[in-house]
C-alpha cells in the first residue's frame, strides 16, 4: 500500500508537469494560451513540493545536503550546458553578427547561472527562456538552510513562517520593476514556498485524518469496532465495513475536488484571453496546490494517464529544446515569439518532442544514473568547450565578443 501511494504522488506531480510544459509550449506559439506562461510558476510550485519531500526524507546533515546538491546538478546541469553549447555554435552560423554578440553575452551569464539578471528587450534570442533554470538553481542554494530552521518547528509554526515569507515575497514582486518581478529569485520565492507548504499540509492532513491509529479503549472483533469505558463496558460499536466505506467516500470526494481544481488551472492557462493578472496567478497556483493535496489524499487525479506521465518525464528537456527550435526555424526576425503559420508551429512542436524524447532516453537518463565522476567530467568538458569556442571566434573576429556587456538591460 505504501509503494502504491508513492506512485500515486508521482503520477499527480507528473500530470501537473505535463500541464505546465504544454501551457508554455502553447504560450510561445502565440496561437492560444495567452496565460500559458503561468506554467513556469506551476513548475516552481512543484519544485517547492519536491524539495520539501526530498529533504524531509534525507534530513539536513552535511552528507545529505552534499548528496542533494550532487543529485540536483546531475539532473539539471548537463542538459542545460549542452543546450548552451549547441546554441552558441548554431548562433555563429545562423544569426547576424549583432545577434551572435548578444547570444554570447547571454551564454556567459548562462554558464554562471545568473541568466535571470539580464534580458534583451530589443531581441528575443534562442536562450531567453533559460532564466528559469537560473532561478531554480539559486533557490536550491538557500533551500537546505531554510528547511534546517523549518523542520524542527511544529506544523502551525512552519505554516505561519512560510505564509509570512510568501506574502513578503509576493508584495516584493508587486513593487519591483517589470522584469525583476519575473526574473528576480526573491520575487518568485512565494511560488516555491507554496509548493513546500502544500507538502506539509498534505502530510498533516494524512496524519490527522487518514492514519489508522487504534486507541487502547478500542477493540476489533467479529468485523466490529467496539469502544469500551473504564469499567470495560461497550459504549459504542461500528461495523468495520461502514468505517471503511466512509473513508472511501471521502477519498472519492477529494478526487473529484482535485479534478475540478485541475480543470480550473487548465482553463486559466489555455482558454482565458488576455494577459495574466494577479488573480490569474494566485488562482492557478492555489488550484495546482489543491490538486496535489486532494489527489494524493484521495483516489488519485482522475486525468492521470500514461501519456501525461510521459510528457511529465520529458518536460525538462522539452522545455530546454523547444524555444531554440522555435527561434531558429520559425520566428521571424527574432523580434517576437509568434508563428505566422500554424503549420510552422506544428512542425516546430513535433521536432521539439522528437528531440526531447531522444535526449531524455539517452543523455539525460544516462547522466542522472552515471557515476558522479563521469557526470562532473562531462560538465567540465562542456564548460571548457563553450569557453574555447567563444575564444576561438574572438581570435578570428575581434568584434565577436561583447567586451563591454552593454547589450540588453539588467533587471535593476
Amino acid at each position: 500500500m505504501v509503494a502504491e501511494k508513492k506512485k500515486s504522488k508521482l503520477e499527480t506531480i507528473q500530470t501537473l508537469r505535463a500541464l505546465s510544459i504544454l501551457a508554455v509550449l502553447a504560450f510561445h506559439s502565440g496561437f492560444w494560451g495567452s496565460k500559458g506562461n503561468l506554467g513556469v510558476r506551476i513548475f516552481f510550485v512543484i519544485s517547492g513540493y519536491l524539495m520539501a519531500l526530498i529533504l524531509l526524507k534525507t534530513g539536513i546533515t552535511k552528507e545529505s545536503v552534499k548528496e542533494f546538491y550532487i543529485r540536483r546538478i546531475k539532473r539539471i546541469v548537463p542538459m542545460y550546458l549542452l543546450i548552451l553549447l549547441v546554441n552558441q555554435v548554431a548562433s555563429l552560423f545562423f544569426l547576424s553578427k549583432e545577434q551572435y554578440r548578444r547570444t554570447t553575452q547571454d551564454t556567459i551569464y548562462g554558464i554562471l547561472l545568473v541568466k535571470n539578471i539580464h534580458y534583451d528587450p530589443e531581441m528575443l534570442l534562442p536562450i531567453n527562456h533559460l532564466w528559469t533554470v537560473a532561478v531554480e538553481m539559486q533557490y536550491y542554494l538557500i533551500v537546505p538552510g531554510l528547511f534546517y530552521f523549518l523542520f524542527p518547528m511544529k506544523f502551525w509554526q512552519k505554516a505561519i513562517s512560510m505564509v509570512l515569507m510568501g506574502v513578503a515575497s509576493f508584495v516584493l514582486c508587486q513593487y519591483l520593476p517589470n522584469m525583476a518581478q519575473t526574473d528576480f529569485t526573491p520575487a518568485r520565492l512565494f511560488e516555491f514556498l507554496l509548493g513546500s507548504l502544500t507538502f506539509f499540509v498534505e502530510k498533516q492532513c494524512r496524519e490527522t485524518f487518514f492514519t489508522n491509529k487504534i486507541p487502547k479503549s478500542v477493540t476489533i472483533k467479529n468485523n466490529k469496532v467496539s469502544e469500551e469505558n473504564k469499567d470495560g463496558k461497550i459504549v459504542a460499536q461500528t461495523q468495520v465495513s461502514d468505517a471503511h466505506e466512509s473513508k472511501s467516500t471521502l477519498k472519492v470526494f477529494l478526487s473529484l475536488i482535485s479534478f475540478i481544481l485541475f480543470l480550473i488551472t487548465c482553463i486559466i492557462c489555455f482558454a482565458l484571453p488576455g494577459k495574466k493578472t494577479n488573480v490569474d496567478i494566485l488562482v492557478s497556483l492555489f488550484c495546482s496546490a489543491g490538486t496535489i493535496i486532494c489527489a494524493n489524499l484521495g483516489k488519485d487525479l482522475w486525468v492521470n494517464n500514461v501519456i501525461l506521465s510521459y510528457i511529465g518525464d520529458i518536460s525538462y528537456v522539452l522545455y530546454l529544446v523547444h524555444y531554440p527550435l522555435y527561434a531558429y526555424f520559425h520566428m521571424k526576425g527574432f523580434t517576437h515569439t509568434y508563428f505566422d503559420d500554424v503549420k510552422d508551429f506544428l512542425f516546430a512542436l513535433a521536432l521539439s518532442f522528437l528531440l526531447a524524447i531522444l535526449l531524455h532516453h539517452t543523455l539525460e537518463n544516462y547522466f542522472i544514473k552515471a557515476a558522479n565522476k563521469i557526470t562532473f567530467l562531462f560538465i567540465g568538458a562542456l564548460i571548457l568547450l563553450i569557453i574555447s569556442f567563444i575564444i576561438a571566434v574572438q581570435l578570428i573576429d575581434s568584434q565577436a565578443l561583447p567586451l563591454t556587456f552593454k547589450s540588453g538591460e539588467y533587471i535593476f
